[in-house]
């Protein structure tokens, strides 16, 4: 006589293996829910964030920012001596060009931008340049900047 199992024994054996897979998938879904909700809990933006379309676009644009800073590089510490003989100290990344600071002098000091003029080491700096263009200019101290208005 042989052992054979009824339909009823492999009924139930198929039951208990298609339950933990179930069970399993089920487990990667929710890990997977958990990890989407603390991503977008954490948004930088602030923005609410609705859907994975609206996720992926938010970790696109941290990216991307996480790209332009390393493209511009290390920040330089420019301490602007003006010509009341205050000095000033402004971080701005090796990256950026000379207009770029002096749009920065005129927002943080209120001098109108034809009025600057920016001088480094005897020398007029010139707009379309970036600071790395000039190699004096080191993020390891401060570089003097003098700032003619």
């Amino acid at each position: 006589m042989s052992a054979k199992p009824s339909e009823d024994d492999e009924y139930e054996y198929m039951e208990i293996e298609e339950d933990e897979e179930v069970s399993e998938y089920e487990e990667e879904e929710e890990e997977n829910a958990i990890h989407s909700e603390k991503k977008a809990s954490h948004n930088t933006t602030g923005k609410q964030i609705t859907s994975i379309k609206d996720l992926d676009k938010e970790n696109r644009n941290e990216d991307k920012l996480e790209e332009e800073t390393k493209a511009r590089g290390a920040v330089v510490i420019l301490e602007l001596h003006f010509p009341d003989e205050s000095v000033k100290n402004i971080k701005i990344p090796l990256g950026q060009t000379v207009e770029y600071v002096k749009c920065q002098i005129e927002k943080q000091f209120n001098i109108e931008y034809s009025k600057i003029n920016v001088v480094f080491e005897g020398a007029p700096m010139l707009d379309l340049f970036c600071l790395s263009d000039y190699p004096s200019i080191t993020p390891l101290h401060p570089n003097k900047i003098y700032v003619k208005a």
